[in-house]
């Protein structure tokens, strides 16, 4: 019935060529919720390659721009958009500063650039499970939970480039049954990268992690990622130390590998000022050698353990040299005790030779030790 309504209210405006390509506003838009049946129905019948029908009064794409960011609630500050049975949500540049809860669950691809999204929690983009494409650049994010994309299987795009990230942790992209092929986390200032970071995510591609504040690479980063065909990685102030020989030895690996396409800017590293800025291969080609092998961060001894270790040490080898003086000067300190206590340590009577000696050495000491002390 609805179909049959549609068609004939759609019928006197298909002239409008004008509305072909504008893009629909959000779900709720004047909470009429026939917006959304239509919307399906204009995506996936054969109404689709005609004509967009103009739900609105008079000029709506003026009229959507003009008021969406002072009037309207988040989740009306999004455009949406149908083809080819493919949904976008486009909320770029909606001053928005979280995703919004409106949008609905058939969202396919969601863009977010230029808003001020402060963070990414588990929930906010759970109510999309289809989701496959993500553009959140360009905002302010910093944190980002565990398990924020986890149930979304259908992943394939995520951009979070232009953001304040600084630590990538091994549960931040843990993603079931991944399907990621792309990820920018480009111009952030993220300086640490847990060796677990990508271990989920072996399917990606392309990942871009140029423009950051990394001075190092955990070894083991990448090895899992068996499909990367691009890294960008430049821009970096990377310490060119024996630590970052794993990510020059895993280049060699990659790059060189028959049948395998494979393109990246490590070449173009350099090192950090201090080192005049030499190029990485060249300052490889240098240390090679002279570095042991490389011990990743969480096998290395913690500071605290190794003061305890040190500290051992040291009371071993001062009580060996104490016990070692003792040994030697041990007939002397006998005689000291004798001279100073009275007290015998061999007894006179005792048939033993032996102690008989000892004891007449200690008498005829008596006199030598006397004057020492």
């Amino acid at each position: 019935m609805f179909k049959d309504v549609f068609t004939r209210v759609g019928r006197d405006i298909w002239q409008l060529q004008y509305y072909y390509d504008i893009i629909w506003p959000g779900n709720y838009f004047l909470t009429n919720q026939l917006f959304v049946q239509a919307k399906f129905l204009e995506c996936q019948t054969e109404l689709y390659g005609k004509n967009k029908i103009d739900l609105m009064l008079h000029d709506p794409e003026r009229w959507f721009s003009m008021f969406r960011h002072r009037f309207m609630s988040p989740s009306l500050r999004c455009l949406s958009q149908c083809s080819n049975g493919h949904f976008y949500a486009v909320c770029r540049h909606a001053n928005l500063t979280s995703i919004p809860n409106g949008l609905g669950s058939w969202v396919n691809t969601l863009y977010l650039e230029g808003n001020m999204i402060t963070q990414l929690d588990s929930t906010s983009l759970s109510n999309m499970p289809d989701l496959t494409n993500v553009d959140l650049g360009d905002n302010r994010i910093s944190s980002i939970e565990d398990g924020t994309f986890h149930n979304l299987h259908s992943l394939r795009e995520v951009s979070l480039r232009g953001n304040n990230l600084t630590v990538i942790r091994s549960n931040t992209f843990n993603i079931s049954s991944s399907q990621l092929k792309y990820l920018d986390i480009s111009s952030n200032n993220i300086a640490d990268i847990d060796r677990d970071s990508f271990l989920s995510v072996s399917s990606l591609e392309v990942l871009k992690l140029d423009q950051n504040k990394l001075e190092t690479i955990s070894q083991g980063v990448f090895d899992n990622l068996h499909n990367l065909s691009l890294l960008t990685i430049s821009d970096n102030p990377f310490n060119c130390t024996c630590d970052l020989l794993y990510l020059t030895d895993w280049y060699v690996k990659v790059a060189f590998v028959p049948e395998r396409s494979f393109s990246s800017d490590i070449a173009e590293i350099g090192c950090a000022p201090f080192l005049n800025e030499t190029e990485l291969y060249d300052w490889m080609q240098e240390q090679t050698v002279t570095c042991n092998p490389v011990i990743p961060p969480s096998d290395r001894p913690k500071p605290s353990s190794v003061i305890v270790v040190l500290v051992g040490v040291c009371a071993a080898a001062i009580t060996s040299l104490v016990l070692g003086f003792i040994y030697k000067f041990r007939l002397e300190i006998l005689v000291l005790i004798y001279t100073k206590t009275g007290v015998k340590i061999f007894d006179r009577n005792d048939s033993n030779g032996k102690k008989r000696k000892h004891l007449t050495l200690l008498y005829l000491s008596v006199a030598w030790i006397g004057s020492l002390f």
